[in-house]
């Protein structure tokens, strides 16, 4: 076992070699020196991170794009298409504003590119947190501080690398759309529109990681405004109050109309809140000591409690936040895809490109492949809820924490297993969760209150997959640790390929590579068919399923039983 280091403070560079600024130069020096270090230190952090973003971003518009080409090929389609949407008001608050409907973008936007935003918000968020407060909780931040780094120097290069990012990815869907038929002027309009939502987010994220003290806290403040955002949104597009939406960033970029009237100043009005808040962020940043927070949390007993012993009591006290916020999460979506159930078949016969895509989530009716695609957004919710869980691990063990805790007569695989539990809990409550609010909402609309117990049945069949998800994370984490992250392209890949893979027509070999193709669509399909039939999953299937959870755990935990800890 490895021991762990202290990083060296700040404070202890005047002892250092003539070579190194004096504390008294670095005084003197401007608060963004390094700058260019810096960012090349991102880049270089990264570099698979943004590649994988802005290429599958791209290509999943030009997949987008040629499928709404195909399903709605003349002016006459695609102006029906139109009319029969414009009243529904349901899709309205899922989807956004109802505009630019007789060109192929505009039902392009409308049908998922408003559900991709979602993703570029979510991972301009991962990107700010872990390289802001989350290098700063590891100590990396105060060794850099401690050499030739101002104090500002990494979050300003976070921000550039951020705004080229986005750009990026806003200049990749434009170009995707324009080359599949869509018009230049929209194309470019929504291009911007989403890079606006990512640096929004960005912006949004890099004052939340000046006011928590952790990077958990970073991430709740800034997924809570995300969930918020969306409600709002789809509040004010779905009533009769349409100024709510005003109040959510995502609302703001919806407001350029892309593929209608294409208008600019909400993108600007955007652009200049963002830029109001990185300015917030930096005076706190200019005024806060290194790892610390304008909101502290709340001393402790001087005492520990007797039911902290153990290692799992241990995990579950400093993680029961996120697991609270993260099943608060499955609640609500389950919730907000509930109340508009009943109108599924009538949103269904308005868009030919909604009927295909649930029409490949099970064997029943329209109604059931609405729920059983619902099923399936908990479902990927509570894996993500798994991932960030687990993934705490390679967090204790970068830190040296892992060192400490290991010191004591305590076994690493009870060490591990405990932060397995916690995740194994995440992933459940929130599919249990999410599906109570799922059938709640459906049943209080409608009075069918068989319908809870349908719905959990329905998010809870899922669970398979979802531990999948932990058995892959813990064989990585213990036989390849610094390759841990690379579950988060397959948690990626599975998503899309699961949700868009009816729509898009991908190849059935290439659906089932997906994790989520493997476990039953409840409700409306049987446990009957063929390995990897995706609606129709067979007990081979299941059965194969949990044969690798088992094998891959085991092999996750003899490895990290004989590796080093880093």
């Amino acid at each position: 076992m490895s021991t762990a280091t202290t990083p060296p403070h700040a404070g202890h560079v005047e002892n250092a070699t003539t070579e190194r600024p004096t504390p008294q130069a670095h005084a003197a020096g401007s608060s963004i020196t390094g700058w260019p270090l810096a960012l090349r230190l991102i880049l270089r952090l990264e570099r698979i991170l943004l590649s994988v973003w802005i290429i599958s971003t791209t290509l999943l518009f030009a997949g987008l794009g040629m499928g709404i080409s195909s399903l709605y090929p003349t002016v006459a389609d695609r102006l029906s298409y139109s009319i029969a949407t414009a009243n529904i008001v349901a899709s309205h608050a899922l989807n956004g504003p109802p505009v630019g409907l007789t060109s192929i973008g505009g039902i392009a936007v409308f049908e998922a590119g408003w559900y991709i935003a979602l993703g570029v918000a979510a991972l301009n968020i991962v990107l700010v947190a872990r390289n802001s407060r989350g290098t700063e909780e590891l100590g990396r931040l105060e060794l850099l501080r401690a050499g030739v780094f101002g104090v500002h120097a990494n979050l300003v290069a976070l921000l550039c690398v951020v705004l080229l990012a986005n750009i990026a990815v806003g200049s990749g869907a434009a170009l995707a759309l324009i080359a599949t038929g869509s018009t230049a002027t929209g194309s470019i309009v929504f291009g911007a529109a989403l890079a606006t939502i990512g640096v929004t987010f960005a912006a949004i994220t890099a004052l939340a990681a000046q006011v928590s003290e952790r990077v958990r806290g970073t991430y709740a403040i800034s997924f809570a405004v995300l969930g918020v955002a969306f409600a709002l949104r789809a509040i004010g597009d779905a009533g009769s109050v349409p100024f709510v939406s005003w109040l959510s960033p995502l609302g703001w970029a919806q407001a350029a109309h892309a593929f209608a009237d294409n208008r600019w100043w909400p993108l600007l009005f955007a652009w200049s809140v963002s830029a109001i808040l990185i300015a917030a962020a930096l005076v706190l940043e200019s005024r806060r000591d290194l790892e610390a927070g304008l909101i502290r949390p709340k001393p402790g007993p001087s005492v520990g409690s007797p039911r902290l012993a153990s290692s799992w009591a241990l995990s579950w006290r400093t993680y029961r936040g996120p697991v609270i916020g993260w099943t608060a999460a499955g609640l609500g979506i389950g919730a907000a895809f509930g109340i508009i159930g009943a109108d599924a078949e009538e949103m269904a016969n308005a868009s030919t490109a909604m009927l295909d895509l649930m029409g490949g989530f099970t064997t029943g009716d329209i109604v059931d492949s609405y729920f059983a695609m619902s099923g399936l957004f908990i479902a990927i919710l509570a894996s993500a809820g798994v991932l960030v869980a687990l993934l705490r691990t390679r967090l204790e063990e970068d830190s040296g924490r892992a060192d400490l805790v290991l010191s004591v007569p305590l076994l690493r695989r009870q060490w591990l297993a405990s932060y397995v539990g916690v995740a194994a809990l995440t992933g459940a409550l929130v599919l249990l969760f999410g599906g109570l609010g799922l059938g709640g909402a459906h049943a209080l609309r409608t009075g069918e209150v068989g319908a809870i117990s349908e719905m959990v049945l329905a998010a809870l069949a899922h669970l398979p997959a979802v531990l999948l998800f932990l058995a892959l994370t813990i064989a990585l984490f213990g036989l390849a640790p610094t390759w841990t992250p690379a579950v988060w392209a397959l948690f990626a890949w599975s998503a899309v390929a699961t949700l868009l893979g009816p729509a898009l027509q991908l190849p059935s070999a290439v659906q089932a590579s997906s994790v989520l193709e493997h476990t039953p669509r409840l409700p409306g399909t049987a446990v009957l068919g063929a390995v990897g039939g995706g609606a129709s999953t067979s007990v081979v299937a299941l059965g194969l399923l949990g044969a690798i959870i088992i094998v891959a755990t085991a092999l996750g935990f003899v490895g990290f039983s004989r590796r080093d800890v880093r």
